[in-house]
């Protein structure tokens, strides 16, 4: 209860003191409006240039300090009560209501502890059950999810350090491709830079081409796989062959078809 009175003690000593400026800073005004109102005398307000509103003006500083004065008069009341407050906080006659207070607020904290820890208790009880159905369900998943995750950071590791190795002709034709082509070197898949073309479909409406054509590189083999645009793919080795024109020898590359996968 010593912290209650203690702190009950320095609230009533601000509101006498906090009261106690108010009257003052009340006053001070009151005393400038007085001022003020003695300059409107009957002959100041005879030699105005606008008698009607010198009388106005005189009119409202009288309601004004008709005002502060009820104002200061609240203020006084107020004040004794506070007064009489720290007053009997002060000689302890405001020690029995100080008990009782504390004591009420101890009932209401232990009556929140008791409901909080039946609350705590009740989630525990909850939370167990629902954790032991979550293990039995989760035990194969949890080591399944591990084996995945290992698998995630080996195949993250080997893009890493392959990505690095990439032929320097490769990397140089990927920024002139288009998305939907590219190459597949050490069975990683690297696209074109640039966008997907746009062609017509069958009702002669403009869409991205959905066909993917890939030059997966096997050693010193080429080989061409291409989806068209129903998802069927087929799969082709380029090989390099020599054509005559005139005397002039040209080399050329064609595709001989390997195989097709539906």
């Amino acid at each position: 209860m010593y912290k209650l009175k203690e702190k009950e003690g320095y609230k009533k000593t601000y509101d006498v003191r906090l009261c106690r400026g108010k009257i003052f800073k009340a006053n001070g005004e009151l005393k400038d409006l007085n001022n003020k109102l003695e300059d409107y005398t009957d002959e100041f307000i005879q030699n105005s240039d606008d008698i009607d509103e010198a009388i106005a003006k005189k009119v409202r500083l009288e309601k004004r300090i008709k005002n502060k004065k009820e104002e200061i008069t609240i203020l006084k009341t107020e004040l004794d009560d506070y007064e009489d407050l720290l007053r009997k906080h002060s000689t302890g006659e405001l020690d029995d209501f100080y008990r009782e207070k504390h004591d009420k607020k101890e009932e209401d904290k232990n009556i929140r502890r008791e409901k909080k820890f039946e609350k705590k208790n009740k989630i525990n009880t909850e939370n167990r059950k629902v954790s032991q159905h979550f293990y039995q369900n989760n035990r194969k998943a949890s080591s399944k999810d591990r084996y995945n995750q290992k698998q995630y950071d080996y195949h993250y590791r080997y893009f890493v350090k392959n990505s690095a190795k990439v032929p320097k002709f490769v990397t140089d034709n990927l920024k002139k491709m288009p998305n939907n082509k590219g190459y597949i070197w050490r069975g990683i898949w690297f696209y074109g830079a640039l966008p997907i073309p746009k062609i017509k479909d069958k009702n002669g409406k403009l869409v991205d081409d959905m066909t993917l054509k890939m030059h997966e590189i096997v050693g010193k083999d080429t080989y061409i796989r291409y989806k068209d645009s129903d998802g069927k793919w087929t799969i082709n080795k380029k090989e390099p062959y020599k054509a005559y024109n005139g005397n002039r020898n040209r080399k050329h590359g064609f595709s001989k078809s390997l195989k097709s996968n539906s």
